[in-house]
């Protein structure tokens, strides 16, 4: 990073603002994920989780070394603890419409594979949780929120909405 020019100013507002904007969307999502009742959200957290961490890393140069290097570290813990959630629900979700599918005699083996699968996701939920609780201790978000204050950016949490399952609102496009 010490190499590279510095990106012009107007570019790094604009990193800030689209940092903070996935940040907020972000952790729009922590309550859900912290409980570990909802899916829906482990997957939208770590979704956002991701956008932050593009922009994040793309600009990069925007940010001090020191500051940019621990906060990378506390995004890249989060996004897999999340992956790794994330992971364990969508094969419980693909194994439970498959033993529907099929006729009662033949869904023993399915079952057991379920039973470890949801023992597994309970472990992970408290790795997850863990994770969160950790990144609250450490005042991670008022950090970033340090960072991005030179460029008048500002982290925003909405409550998290429910959103349809291909998780885009018909208010809103696509999200890049």
């Amino acid at each position: 990073m010490d190499n590279q020019p510095h990106p012009p100013r107007d570019a790094c507002t604009f990193a800030a603002h689209a940092l903070a904007y996935r940040l907020g969307r972000m952790l729009s999502y922590f309550d859900g994920v912290l409980h570990g009742k909802d899916p829906e959200a482990v997957h939208q957290m770590r979704v956002w989780s991701r956008r932050a961490r593009v922009v994040f890393e793309l600009f990069a140069n925007c940010f001090e070394e020191k500051d940019f290097k621990e906060l990378d570290k506390e995004l890249r813990g989060i996004t897999k603890a999340l992956r790794e959630a994330r992971d364990l629900d969508v094969m419980l979700e693909r194994l439970q419409r498959e033993e529907e599918s099929l006729p009662p005699s033949q869904r023993t083996g399915i079952q057991q594979l379920c039973e470890q699968l949801i023992q597994q996701r309970t472990q992970k939920q408290r790795e997850v949780a863990e994770t969160l609780k950790r990144f609250e201790a450490r005042r991670v978000k008022e950090q970033f929120e340090k960072l991005l204050a030179p460029y008048g950016a500002t982290i925003q949490i909405k409550p998290d909405r429910k959103r349809p399952k291909n998780g885009h609102g018909k208010d809103e496009p696509t999200p890049r």
